[in-house]
């Protein structure tokens, strides 16, 4: 696990991937656990399900099984994917693709909207988001 990896701030990320418009009002929080990190199974609150609503997705309509898969910015500038989805028994989750890489139990994180020059639409996950 990588979690020295410098994190930077908002406002550096956003300058350096040239992000247009960007939403650090409306962020949706995730306190993490041992077994969300272990298992990679997050379950997706009620600040994650109305984030979701902003990417098209509604988790009151998914189908069971169903994933949407949302392109990011860690706040270490890597890109990676969220994955919205449904488990087959219909819990609602959330799965970050290298979260270990900025992320270890007990870390708050902080998912908020950005958007590119060419107008695409994509989370940015940042660390240390109190509640």
């Amino acid at each position: 696990m990588n979690t020295n990896t410098k994190c930077h701030d908002l406002f550096e990320l956003v300058d350096t991937f040239q992000l247009i418009d960007f939403s650090p009002a409306s962020t949706a929080t995730l306190n993490l656990t041992k077994t969300m990190l272990d298992k990679c199974i997050i379950d997706a609150n009620a600040s994650i399900r109305q984030l979701a609503r902003l990417f098209d997705v509604d988790y009151d309509e998914l189908m069971p099984s169903e994933r949407v898969r949302v392109p990011s910015l860690l706040c270490n500038g890597t890109e990676a994917t969220v994955t919205f989805y449904k488990t087959a028994r219909g819990d609602r989750r959330i799965s970050i693709q290298k979260i270990r890489e900025i992320a270890e139990s007990g870390d708050s994180l902080g998912l908020t909207w950005g958007k590119s020059k060419s107008g695409e639409l994509i989370l940015v996950v940042k660390k240390g988001v109190s509640q």
